[in-house]
């Protein structure tokens, strides 16, 4: 009979991805990120932002030197961190920047996708987006009812 003592979490042990969560937010708070109250994803220090998805995370900001500075802090802390390059598509979310510094976030995919589901491309009666803002949006009434599910 032997005993092991666990010196490492492993990847996909039942705790695993609160091990990681914690360690994660203990290194971004050693170098200077206060992790934000409404949402335990994102995480901030001066005009940096760095939000985390399971294993991996984005920075953005508007000073790629102050990024470039959080990724290398970072690494000192003996994080293994690869960049990816510029955020151009991010969890099926395209980032399209825009003038005067806007920024267009869509989702085309996942959109099609529910067009498809629920037959709309059939029907051909698709209206372009964004709708007016302000504006109540209603069921349109000749439509059938949906008795399907959605699987996106």
């Amino acid at each position: 009979e032997h005993i092991l003592k666990l010196l490492a979490n492993l990847y996909d042990s039942k705790q695993g991805g609160k091990v990681w969560a914690d360690y994660l937010k203990k290194g971004l708070k050693e170098i200077g990120f206060v992790p934000s109250s409404f949402d335990e994803c994102a995480y901030y220090h001066g005009s940096v932002i760095f939000y985390v998805y399971v294993d991996g995370g984005i920075f953005v900001g508007l000073d790629d030197d102050q990024i470039n500075q959080a990724i290398n802090d970072l690494k000192g802390l003996k994080f293994d961190i690869k960049k990816q390059g510029d955020i151009t598509d991010y969890l099926g979310v395209n980032f399209e920047w825009l003038d005067n510094d806007r920024l267009k976030l869509s989702q085309p995919h996942l959109i099609n996708q529910v067009i498809d589901e629920v037959g709309l491309h059939e029907k051909g009666d698709i209206r372009q987006t964004p709708a007016v803002s302000g504006q109540v949006l209603h069921r349109y009434i000749k439509a059938p009812k949906f008795k399907g599910n959605f699987h996106y």
